[in-house]
């Protein structure tokens, strides 16, 4: 009895020992002596191969789709280096447009790429703007605003037309490519190659001005330059040359726009314009110049505003405001006393010089 009393007592005691003694070493054992090593900054953290992400809109569509042949990122940054990266991006399951280079580094924090070395950003076409092309050796581009920018030159291809520029903005929510140094374009569009025509023959009946003009592309330079793709307007500001052929138009600004049902509006303002083109059969050059030109395709109009001046040959035409209407090919000068424009020309007069037939004939 007394053996199994103590035996009663002793194996919880015992017990209760070996439970602490083995609490004890599972306690040393589990002990991990941690050391923090400092990674090299210039080696790769995390190096990836053949990657291919996407993102969806709410309503599960593809957003953007980013693909690389190597991706690494290094330590204590949000940097992702990618090798031969390629981005596109959608909307409403539709290409917008896409963008490659050979090297890129996209920040998983801002959402914000930086594409370097041969850039090409593709636009696609859609039903109010024509494909486009856009390369340069660095751009930034911000994937949540839609919004790419780059101060290097770039060189641009829109439909058929075509030109190089230093810098380039596009927001492709507003639809606004804007060029801001050095612009440099040639243009390949009848009908703003009509428009830009009538300008300059307006003072001599287009069937004497040089033919072959109307079928020449027009180059353009500019301080700037920028398409608002959304209004359909072109914009070329600061020392603006255009020329097409022997036409000639020299101003500080010039817009064309067209509206939904084709019809276009060019305004040119300078101090003044100026512009000059040549007749057909060594008939002389028609020289111009005003405050502000206008051409209305709607209206068929071309008009001078502000110290209106036309000349051809002998012939000269002076007032406020000269009017052209390219349909019944009739002018109309007005002087500054009723139009309400500062002219050159006498208050309220005009001035019409017309050299005789003979004259002409001679010069």
């Amino acid at each position: 009895m007394k053996i199994r009393w103590r035996y009663g007592i002793a194996f919880p005691l015992v017990l209760a020992v070996s439970l602490g003694a083995l609490a004890a070493w599972l306690g040393r054992i589990s002990e991990v002596q941690v050391e923090e090593v400092v990674l090299n900054p210039n080696e790769p953290q995390y190096s990836m191969k053949g990657i291919n992400g996407k993102r969806f809109d709410q309503e599960g569509r593809l957003k953007e789709n980013l693909s690389a042949v190597d991706a690494v990122q290094y330590p204590n940054s949000a940097d992702v280096h990618l090798d031969k990266p390629h981005l596109s991006f959608y909307r409403d399951g539709s290409l917008l447009y896409e963008v490659g280079s050979d090297k890129a580094a996209y920040n998983i924090q801002n959402k914000k790429v930086v594409f370097e070395q041969n850039v090409v950003l593709n636009k696609a076409a859609d039903a109010k703007r024509l494909a486009g092309i856009v390369k340069t050796e660095r751009l930034n581009v911000d994937t949540e605003a839609q919004y790419a920018h780059t101060d290097s030159p770039v060189t641009f291809q829109y439909g058929q037309s075509g030109g190089q520029a230093n810098g380039m903005t596009y927001d492709h929510k507003t639809g606004l490519l804007n060029f801001p140094s050095k612009v440099k374009a040639t243009i390949y569009d009848t009908k703003i190659c009509k428009t830009l025509a009538l300008v300059a023959v307006f003072a001599a009946s287009p069937a004497f001005a040089l033919q072959s003009d109307s079928k020449q592309p027009i180059q353009i330079e500019a301080d700037q330059g920028s398409l608002d793709q959304n209004n359909q307007s072109t914009t070329f500001s600061g020392n603006v040359i255009i020329k097409q052929g022997t036409l000639n138009i020299r101003a500080g600004s010039v817009t064309v726009s067209r509206n939904d049902k084709s019809e276009q509006l060019m305004k040119a303002t300078g101090s003044p314009v100026k512009f000059s083109q040549e007749l057909d059969g060594g008939k002389g050059v028609v020289n111009g110049q005003a405050n502000t030109v206008t051409y209305s395709s709607a209206a068929n109009l071309v008009t001078l505003t502000g110290n209106a001046k036309v000349q051809r040959g002998g012939d000269v035409a002076e007032g406020a405001v000269i009017t052209y209407n390219t349909k019944t090919e009739v002018y109309t000068i007005n002087g500054s006393a009723k139009s309400g424009v500062k002219s050159a020309a006498k208050s309220g007069r005009v001035s019409v010089v017309i050299q005789p037939s003979s004259t002409q004939k001679n010069k």
